[in-house]
């Protein structure tokens, strides 16, 4: 999860639909608007296949590539390039996050909190969102972690209702289940390989 400089052409190619969810995040119901929109961006099928491709050594090598396309105080849009072979951590958001995927499969699994110090977390389910699936809504309090499916690399698209570099977040050790703030050295260091 190594944020990247953003392509211009990418960002020019966003512009329509960045613009779209900026009015939406102030509408009166901002998820349900933001849902829409990534919704019709997950439609437009030849602006998806139009965006570039990082290249392969872009980002980490475990981990693979986040391009922020647009950030303030109340959104930020991303695109994620998830490299296959390993499990991300979990850790969490703390706002509203909408995710369409459009290349490849993104598995999620999802977490709740034990009320505990050690293990903070315990797993509640997993979910493989795939190119033309629904959108997939996190809410504030969700606790994920992603990883590519099918040995191949994932392209999604996620929207934060938030500026979500402001934020004080956190992640979880993959054995323990600790709870610290995340970091990206704490990110690097505790994806694991998973053998897909």
């Amino acid at each position: 999860m190594t944020t990247t400089t953003t392509d211009p052409d990418t960002t020019a190619l966003l512009a329509p639909f960045v613009e779209r969810c900026r009015a939406a995040v102030h509408s009166a119901e901002p998820r349900r608007a933001v849902i829409a929109e990534v919704a019709g961006l997950m439609a437009d099928r030849d602006l998806l296949a139009s965006l570039p491709v990082p290249a392969p050594d872009a980002g980490h090598r475990i981990t693979g590539a986040d391009e922020t396309i647009f950030e303030d105080d109340s959104l930020t849009v991303m695109l994620v390039h998830t490299r296959p072979g390993h499990d991300q951590p979990a850790h969490d958001h703390l706002v509203d996050a909408i995710i369409g995927v459009y290349d490849g499969g993104e598995v999620h699994r999802f977490y709740r909190r034990t009320g505990t110090s050690e293990p903070a977390i315990e797993h509640s389910g997993t979910r493989t969102i795939r190119a033309g699936d629904d959108v997939l809504a996190l809410t504030p309090e969700a606790v994920h972690a992603i990883a590519a499916a099918d040995g191949a690399w994932t392209r999604a698209v996620h929207v934060y209702l938030g500026g979500l570099s402001g934020v004080d977040r956190s992640i979880f050790h993959p054995e323990t289940g600790v709870e610290e703030p995340l970091s990206m050295g704490r990110y690097v260091a505790w994806c694991r390989p998973n053998g897909d």
